[in-house]
């Protein structure tokens, strides 16, 4: 694990880029400094210090930085940048790969030594065997950077999910990659440039990550499960190609044949994540999926199949008894014998440290709930755990999301399918106690001529029927607004739901938060439900074994039967990491005239002070209103400190 950064460029590369952008990214890899230089008359060098890659840097077209997280093989022989023996490929390289091992077998077999013990000198080797190809036999997560000499081009490729981030900057002549995007505005000629299309439409949903556009104009993210090739003779960016796609074919088992292949590969999964040289921690909520994974890798280590130190949990315990799941957690210390670590923070230190998150994580996010990973990251750091397993992706690819339900019927309504869509109610309604949909929306989704017209229609082009959250954006900026700013989309089946959340809608930035807040405190957070093989066993089974009914995550509730204590196992509520809503209040009634006020070219553009005023008032307290104040703050807390440079974006 590590951070890394680089570039490519027709006119030399800039030794002080590949300084400042190493700098940015020192949090992501603390224990080692690595740069490369490359020039068609010398070739490849490699470096352990910034005044020797300027002493050599002269007609040098390519140069790496990487900043080291030491989790496998740590000597130096697992250092990066790594160059292969005839020292026509480089690689600079973060992430785990998780089978290694057994691709490291596969190479011997076929004539290959290595020097190292650990994972990327397996990634090298894999390229040089199978191509471009070689991504297709990983398993794990990664974003890396191959120098390919022979051919003239530098590769970029990125996991399945995206777990890994990548982000990279294109101009005549000049490319540059980073781990981060403060890497790239830290380098000479970088600049953080709001894109104002990408703010409307957080401001208005709290959509972030949607694709390859950031909040940064000039920016862009490499998307996952692609590869992009760079040719060093132009340094200009090719097209991303896509390698992975989700499966299409059905799975044909029984129910119980299903939950016994689950089980079992997610079993593996478990038993492969835990590989590691440094202790190993979780993050243990309570809830199902991260209550799964300490429950497995306890069986795991009693066989002997990981190792002992892979069993500490942290979890996250709110203020507000009535969102704590502490009493869960109680029950997985109790079946595990896990050492556990409660996290408890204070109301006035959560909103403290919010300003920190909102620059550490780079781009504005859409509630502070991603503050309490922080602090279960912080806590970890200090016990000397640098490598943390999460239940992360478990609800997108197995429909364990409540608001899952309201699509479905409507995706069952539109469909025809009423009597599906009756069974859905119905069970919605024993166990919660109410409708998936109000009963008017539903009449007008099954039969729009009959029913009354219950949601305003969002013509296309400018000047749409915006939604309440437009009313903290200045004339000027609402004038600019467009369907596109907040409309979402459609989806016909279960299959199709799942999908768009585990590719596009939620999970990319579900791990943007983590990487940035595990990074931040130099751990490598892994995520064991993010096997590429579990996922799509996942989405060849059929919807009802997914979301049977009203039930989420049927398959993971019938694998993990007389594995989970059954108070967990049989958990219908979601809590989560909740952070408490008091915290945005916090946090604007501190700092409401600092706020209000429009300190920035691009808060006075786009701001109403009066509306924000009211806003932040907190006259409404609902749950709608404190996440609109709470975008108002991230947004502007990003502009002053991220944008501007504004070293206390909250003074008065």
């Amino acid at each position: 694990m590590c951070g890394i950064a680089g570039e490519v460029s027709t006119a030399g590369v800039d030794v002080d880029a590949l300084e400042a952008m190493g700098a940015a990214i020192r949090h992501r890899g603390p224990d080692g400094l690595g740069y490369l230089l490359h020039d068609p008359r010398n070739g490849i060098r490699v470096a352990r210090s910034s005044e020797a890659v300027a002493a050599d840097a002269r007609g040098a077209r390519v140069g790496f930085v990487q900043r080291r997280l030491s989790i496998l093989d740590l000597s130096d022989a697992g250092n990066q940048p790594m160059v292969n023996e005839s020292g026509d490929l480089a690689l600079v390289y973060n992430g785990e790969i998780y089978n290694y091992v057994e691709l490291r077998r596969e190479l011997e077999a076929g004539g290959r030594r290595f020097r190292s013990s650990g994972d990327t000198e397996v990634v090298l080797a894999a390229y040089e065997r199978w191509g471009r190809d070689f991504v297709e036999r990983l398993v794990g997560m990664w974003a890396l950077a191959l120098l390919d000499v022979r051919r003239g081009v530098l590769l970029l490729s990125r996991d399945r999910f995206g777990i890994k981030p990548l982000y990279y900057s294109a101009t005549a002549g000049r490319f540059r990659f980073a781990s981060e995007p403060k890497a790239l505005i830290a380098a000479p000629g970088g600049e953080a440039r709001p894109d104002e299309a990408t703010v409307r439409r957080y401001l208005l949903t709290g959509a972030t990550d949607q694709g390859e556009r950031t909040f940064f104009a000039g920016i862009s993210s490499v998307p996952a499960a692609h590869n992009l090739e760079v040719p060093l003779a132009s340094a200009a960016p090719g097209s991303a190609t896509r390698y992975w796609h989700l499966p299409e074919e059905e799975y044909g088992g029984s129910r119980k044949s299903a939950a016994r292949e689950f089980a079992e590969l997610l079993r593996d999964s478990v038993r492969v994540h835990t590989r590691s040289d440094v202790p190993v921690g979780t993050c243990l909520s309570g809830g199902l999926d991260s209550s799964a994974i300490v429950c497995l890798a306890a069986g795991l280590m009693e066989a002997g199949s990981v190792p002992s130190y892979a069993h500490r949990g942290f979890g996250y315990v709110p203020d507000d008894p009535a969102v704590s799941e502490r009493e869960y957690m109680e029950e997985v210390v109790r079946r595990t014998g896990i050492e556990m670590t409660y996290v408890e923070v204070n109301r006035e230190r959560f909103a403290d440290v919010l300003p920190e998150i909102v620059v550490q994580q780079d781009e504005p996010f859409g509630s502070t709930s991603i503050a309490a990973q922080w602090f279960v990251f912080e806590a970890a750091r200090r016990a000397g755990v640098k490598v943390m397993l999460d239940g992360q992706g478990a609800d997108e690819v197995l429909g364990g999301y409540h608001s899952y339900f309201p699509q479905i019927g409507i995706a069952q309504l539109r469909a025809g399918r009423s009597l599906a869509y009756a069974r859905l109610a119905l069970a919605h309604r024993r166990r919660f106690g109410s409708w998936p949909l109000p009963p008017q929306v539903a009449l007008h989704t099954a039969a729009p001529r009959l029913g009354p017209r219950v949601w305003p229609t969002r013509p296309a082009g400018p000047s749409p029927t915006l939604p309440p959250a437009a009313e903290i954006l200045s004339a000027q900026m609402r004038e600019r607004c467009t369907a596109a700013d907040f409309s979402s989309p459609q989806h016909a089946t279960v299959h199709d739901i799942l999908a768009a959340n585990t590719t596009s809608l939620g999970l990319p930035a579900l791990l943007r938060f983590e990487d940035r807040n595990s990074m931040a405190h130099s751990i490598e957070a892994r995520v064991p439900f993010l096997d590429h093989r579990l996922v799509e066993f996942a989405f060849r089974l059929p919807a009802e074994m997914k979301v049977h009914g009203a039930t989420t995550k049927q398959v993971l509730r019938d694998a993990l039967e007389g594995v989970l204590p059954e108070r967990i196992r049989t958990r219908r509520d979601k809590i989560g990491f909740r952070a408490d809503p008091s915290s945005t209040w916090t946090l604007a009634a501190r700092h409401r005239e600092a706020l209000v006020a429009n300190r920035t070219g691009p808060e006075v553009g786009w701001f109403d002070e009066p509306a924000v005023d009211r806003l932040l008032s907190g006259a409404e307290t609902g749950i709608g209103a404190e996440f609109m104040a709470w975008r108002v703050i991230n947004l502007k807390i990003w502009l002053r400190a991220v944008c501007a440079g504004i070293e206390d974006p909250l003074a008065p």
